[in-house]
């Protein structure tokens, strides 16, 4: 199974230092609404460009064409 966009997210904040509340913080939102964000796995591309920034990662989104 491949691991979801929160999963990265909530595995790099853990390795950084980052708690919850930090990245709930940075995209303004409570710790809820941020659970809410990781339960749903709904990230629109403005959070993950933030949460980038906080945990000094770069992203990327690829569009290709399948075969």
């Amino acid at each position: 199974m491949e691991t979801t966009l929160a999963e990265k997210i909530l595995l790099i904040a853990k390795r950084k230092g980052f708690t919850n509340k930090d990245l709930a913080e940075r995209l303004n939102v409570t710790r809820q609404g941020f659970y809410l964000k990781v339960k749903n796995n709904y990230f629109k591309e403005d959070d993950v460009k933030k949460l980038c920034d906080l945990l000094e990662m770069g992203y990327e989104i690829r569009f290709f064409e399948k075969d």
